[in-house]
């Protein structure tokens, strides 16, 4: 497991899906694997699920993530 630190701004695109949500990265962002965890400036603290799409030239990676409560964080 790793932890992630990202600005919000390395986020592309952040779609709600139930209780997870779609989450799309910058190109430039390295693809976490599933488990990892992604602190976000704003956004607050996420749990990658799966990755739906790797990333790809000109686009970054799209993961199903789920949000942390601050005592899982």
């Amino acid at each position: 497991m790793r932890i992630l630190r990202l600005p919000d701004e390395h986020l592309a695109d952040l779609i709600a899906d139930g209780s997870t949500v779609i989450i799309t990265l910058r190109w430039h962002t390295r693809t976490p694997a599933p488990g990892d965890l992604v602190h976000l400036d704003t956004l607050g603290h996420w749990r990658v699920l799966e990755i739906l799409r790797r990333e790809r030239p000109g686009f970054g990676a799209d993961l199903r993530a789920s949000l942390l409560a601050h005592s899982d964080a």
